[in-house]
């Protein structure tokens, strides 16, 4: 029912939304940062209307560690070793580190041995932090907010006129 008061405005909403999950998904694909797919897999969006007021919201979801990849990490707190051992495990890591095929891979070695090579990844990271890679903040930009602050103002004055 709110779809047909400002059709304008939600088709603007739809068209952003499918543009943004698609250049973070480029963005990853570009940066070389797939290991799970989970980053670029759970990138989607919401539109949810009330229709009370009329008020539409946009909610872009992504994975909840993006900013610590986007924003890189800060040295101070390393990350747990078990999400860094479960990193370890993705068939993209594995072929990474150039090691699936020699005597010594990922993929022979034993779970003490996997956990330590976690833990000290993840000392590291404690130590060192991690480098941004921007993969986010390259795409969605202030620029890009502006524009569509600009698109949906005048898709909303195309309803109204529409309406009347």
């Amino acid at each position: 029912m709110a779809e047909q008061v400002f059709p304008t405005v939600m088709e603007i909403l739809e068209e952003f939304g499918a543009e943004i999950v698609r250049d973070i998904g480029q963005s990853i694909k570009d940066k070389d940062l797939i290991a799970s797919g989970n980053l670029s897999k759970q990138t989607s969006f919401d539109i949810k209307i009330n229709l009370a007021d009329q008020n539409y919201q946009f909610q872009l979801n992504m994975a909840p560690y993006y900013d610590a990849v986007d924003k890189g990490r800060k040295a101070g707190k390393q990350p747990p070793v078990k999400e860094i051992k479960k990193w370890l495990q993705q068939p993209n890591v594995k072929s990474k580190f150039g090691m699936e095929n020699s005597d010594l891979s990922l993929a022979t070695l034993k779970d003490y041995q996997l956990n330590g090579l976690a833990y000290v990844i993840a000392r590291k990271i404690g130590d060192k932090g991690t480098k941004a890679t921007n993969f986010y903040s390259a795409v969605v930009t202030e620029q890009r907010i502006n524009q569509l602050t600009v698109d949906l103002q005048e898709a909303a004055a195309v309803d109204l006129i529409a309406q009347f």
